[in-house]
């Protein structure tokens, strides 16, 4: 009796992801790959993908697309998942909401401290139209001119007091974040150094690991 034989050359873990969500199914159905098989391969695209998940968190640098990869999973699990566990998910949504408030502080600084120059310009005309109608006397035009300028002295305090509160703000925000990374960062050291040790396919492990 001759046996169905079947053979590819797979080089990483996108080509192993491709090959059991594309041939896996078929390849198990006609029998020339045994489910024991397909969910050792599974293991190993999820230890990868663990792994790189771990990289990324502890880096700093991940993205809210890979966040909401994580939180739905392996990509090649027959259930639905999360990634990495839901205390380190939590983590890492505080942290990329953080890092969002972080730019929209940082935006608003820079637009209040545009606006402040475009104050100095309009003082700056004002005093030069003064300066010009200083030999006239009592004139509405310089009254007009001196009341502009007070104004623009106001709104240059309401702005300077705005950007001072943004600024406090902003170092409330790094110095959380700081402390969000480094706890994210030692719990995926964790969780990285965990899925390094573990064997693939050690089912029988994990059941004696489970009755002690």
């Amino acid at each position: 009796m001759e046996e169905a034989q079947y053979t590819q050359t797979i080089i990483g873990r996108d080509e192993l992801v491709n090959f059991l969500k594309r041939r896996g199914p078929k390849l198990i159905e006609s029998k020339i790959m045994t489910e024991e098989t397909a969910t050792i391969l599974r293991e190993v695209v999820k230890k990868s993908e663990i792994v790189a998940a771990c990289h990324s968190i502890e880096s700093e640098r991940f993205t809210q697309r890979e966040h909401l990869q994580w939180k739905s999973g392996c990509s090649v699990a027959v259930e639905m998942r999360g990634l990495i566990p839901e205390d380190l998910l939590a983590k890492t949504s505080q942290i990329l909401a953080l890092q969002e408030s972080q730019k929209e502080t940082t935006k608003q600084i820079a637009s209040l401290e545009e606006h402040i120059k475009k104050v100095f310009t309009n003082q700056s005309r004002l005093r030069e139209n003064i300066k010009s109608l200083e030999k006239v006397s009592s004139s509405e035009l310089v009254k007009r001119y001196l009341t502009d300028l007070n104004r623009e002295e106001d709104d240059l305090i309401k702005t300077r007091s705005l950007i001072e509160a943004q600024e406090s703000q902003k170092h409330k925000i790094e110095a959380t974040l700081k402390n969000l990374n480094f706890e994210a960062s030692g719990m995926a050291r964790k969780l990285r150094e965990a899925a390094d040790q573990k064997r693939i396919g050690d089912h029988e492990g994990e059941k004696k690991q489970k009755k002690k």
